[in-house]
């Protein structure tokens, strides 16, 4: 009975590791997966010029071209998000708004729900936080 017992926690603590050890991996890879579609992550720029660096074979001239090409497109991009974000946010809350009038009062208080969730998600996938400053990017190293 004694062996009974410990094998039955042996495998419980075996299966509480694989379920920990999964869990913190999905939180691990979504954290950077998150971080690395961040608008103006340098990983990204660092990829593609890797990439066609590779492909290309470029020169140590074309590689710095490529670089200011890459850094002025990710500022003009950044420019269009500030212009276009409160527009497209208009235009989301003015959907919610539209869908919300159709319920009734409990379905109103789901949906309200709903839409916080919605909204936290959201927030870090279609518009990832704004970069962060160059300075605070040197303090992490």
């Amino acid at each position: 009975m004694k062996t009974s017992k410990i094998l039955v926690a042996a495998i419980l603590l075996f299966l509480l590791g694989i379920v920990s050890g999964s869990v913190g991996t999905h939180l691990y890879l979504q954290y950077k997966i998150t971080h690395f579609m961040e608008r103006d992550h340098p990983s990204r720029s660092d990829l593609l010029l890797g990439r066609l660096t590779r492909d290309l074979d470029l020169t140590a001239a074309q590689q710095e071209r490529v670089r200011r090409a890459l850094r002025d497109s990710s500022e003009k991009i950044r420019e269009i998000d500030r212009r276009t974000r409160p527009e497209i946010q208009e235009t989301v809350d003015d959907t919610f708004r539209q869908i919300r009038a159709g319920l009734d009062k409990g379905q109103q208080k789901k949906f309200d729900k709903f839409r916080k969730r919605f909204e936290k998600k959201r927030r870090h996938r279609l518009f990832p936080p704004p970069p962060r400053s160059p300075h605070k990017k040197k303090d992490r190293l």
